[in-house]
């Protein structure tokens, strides 16, 4: 009497070839400047190569915020200058007692010095006159040099 055993086939491995397959380690930053520049998923996996529930479900979590980060970038002076004058009105004589004077003011003087520069405006002040003294004495180097050349 013969016993059958039963043999298991193994079925060859179901691989993609190299030409379908999807890119592996795709920076998601190369996906969010994508999708910022207003590309839809679609157009973004194509671009990138892969599968656009790939490119969906990678975005998923930055979605909210890319929504408001044109607003954020937009108003970015004004909220810099919220944050200041709430800065401002939060230095008490009892928090001044608590806290550092020079941290608050020095936080204080970044946050102004952010906004002044979202708007485009000088971040340093420069003294008038030291820049007038400092043409008056080139001027001055100059003149003595012609003189010297002339001679």
């Amino acid at each position: 009497m013969m016993v059958k055993t039963k043999t298991k086939v193994k079925s060859p491995p179901t691989e993609l070839p190299t030409s379908l397959k999807a890119p592996k380690n795709i920076p998601i930053e190369s996906m969010l400047e994508l999708a910022h520049k207003g590309l839809t998923d679609e157009q973004v996996a194509s671009i990138i190569g892969c599968d656009r529930s790939n490119v969906s479900r990678r975005l998923q979590p930055y979605r909210d915020k890319l929504a408001v980060l044109d607003k954020h970038k937009q108003y970015r002076a004004d909220i810099l200058c919220l944050k200041g004058m709430s800065m401002l009105e939060n230095i008490t004589p009892a928090k001044l007692k608590k806290a550092s004077a020079r941290d608050l003011t020095t936080n204080y003087g970044i946050l102004f010095d952010k906004e002044r520069l979202e708007r485009g405006q000088a971040t340093s002040h420069v003294a008038y006159m030291d820049i007038t003294k400092g043409l008056q004495e080139i001027e001055k180097e100059i003149q003595a040099i012609e003189g010297v050349v002339v001679d």
